[in-house]
């Protein structure tokens, strides 16, 4: 089945717990909110049920545990943080609940039982690590929470045990 989202859908995120599809939309700087086995909007239409984020969205990844949504933000190098049930942004704002990062965030991981998000930087070639809940570098500054990877690192994904993060770098 095809469901009606936002201009330039660039990736989607699921969360069974609550039964929701995310959509990050590029062109619209929003994220719609599905219902996962309908595709129904889940407040009713597609302009409500699709929330405000940073500058050209292009992935998404869920936390249910924490009822989080975390969205990269290519144009503007941000992380935002929304509320996963309802869109809200966790601090009140967009401006409060969007963190900085590397340049050109592309790919967005989060490991809920060591509370870290992953996030690829493509054109500094680096991952930084924020807290999963509060959106702070994990070592106290953006530059003493980012790692160097390979040339144009395109996805990661992490290993809990044992402590394993995997890079997908482009060149």
């Amino acid at each position: 089945s095809s469901f009606q989202v936002g201009d330039r859908p660039n990736t989607v995120a699921v969360n069974p717990a609550a039964n929701l599809l995310y959509v990050a939309n590029g062109s619209e700087d929003t994220v719609s909110y599905l219902d996962a086995t309908t595709g129904a909007p889940v407040n009713g239409t597609l302009a409500n049920s699709s929330f405000q984020v940073g500058n050209a969205p292009i992935d998404v990844a869920v936390n249910p545990a924490a009822n989080l949504l975390y969205v990269a933000n290519y144009s503007d190098d941000t992380v935002t943080y929304l509320d996963a049930t309802t869109g809200a942004p966790v601090n009140g704002t967009l401006a409060n609940s969007s963190f900085q990062v590397g340049d050109g965030p592309l790919e967005v991981a989060v490991n809920p039982a060591a509370n870290l998000l992953y996030v690829t930087n493509l054109y500094d070639d680096t991952v930084s690590y924020l807290d999963a809940t509060t959106g702070a570098p994990v070592n106290g500054t953006l530059a003493n929470s980012s790692f160097q990877v390979g040339n144009a690192p395109t996805d990661v994904a992490g290993k809990p045990a044992p402590k394993l993060l995997y890079v997908a770098n482009h060149y």
